[in-house]
């Protein structure tokens, strides 16, 4: 038996129903209502499951729980296939997919991400410099928030807090840093990395 990270799991469950999805949202195949009825209960199935499953949920960096219940109430208030949307399902499932994946971005201006880590490890790897290591790891991490202001001299802020909610460290990225990024390394452990 060969084993698989948990997060690799779920991706490869919804990837199936997220492909049955992305058709009906594009209009690729023809359907019935019977055939999109089996699809939607399918979805919503797997929605309840899910938005039940306390590791599931502890997984996800980039969608809160909120989320995942609203989303599930969508599904549940439009059992009329008339009223099914599946163009705005396909994105919520998309987000989900890309937050299963865990290889988060930052290389914005003007905005603010914050990643919720729910109590795992983070590595930190920065920019390489001559004179320090600036590579260490943090336990027991809560979220770590990213940010940057308007200008274009605006530098990268990096706030880390604990999972009691107080700071445990934050910095500003030298001024060349424009792209940052968090990777899932497994299911408690994550890495900060500098990437350009």
């Amino acid at each position: 038996m060969v084993y698989k990270e948990i997060d690799t799991e779920y991706l490869e469950k919804l990837a199936p129903l997220a492909k049955k999805v992305s058709e009906f949202a594009e209009g690729e195949i023809d359907s019935d209502e019977a055939s999109e009825r089996i699809v939607y209960n399918e979805l919503l199935s797997t929605m309840d499951q899910l938005r039940n499953d306390s590791v599931f949920l502890n997984i996800l960096a980039d969608t809160t729980e909120q989320e995942i219940t609203d989303f599930y109430n969508t599904l549940k208030s439009s059992p009329n296939y008339q009223n099914w949307a599946w163009g705005n399902w396909i994105r919520d499932i998309k987000h989900l997919q890309y937050d299963l994946k865990g290889n988060f971005e930052f290389n914005s201006y003007d905005t603010e991400e914050i990643y919720n880590l729910n109590g795992s490890s983070l590595e930190a790897t920065r920019i390489a410099n001559r004179h320090y290591n600036l590579d260490f790891t943090l336990h027991n991490v809560g979220s770590i928030k990213i940010s940057r202001g308007k200008g274009k001299q605006s530098r990268i802020q990096v706030e880390i807090t604990d999972i009691h909610g107080d700071l445990m460290a934050e910095w500003e990225e030298y001024i060349q840093t424009k792209i940052v990024g968090v990777i899932r390394l497994s299911t408690n452990r994550y890495l900060y990395e500098y990437r350009g």
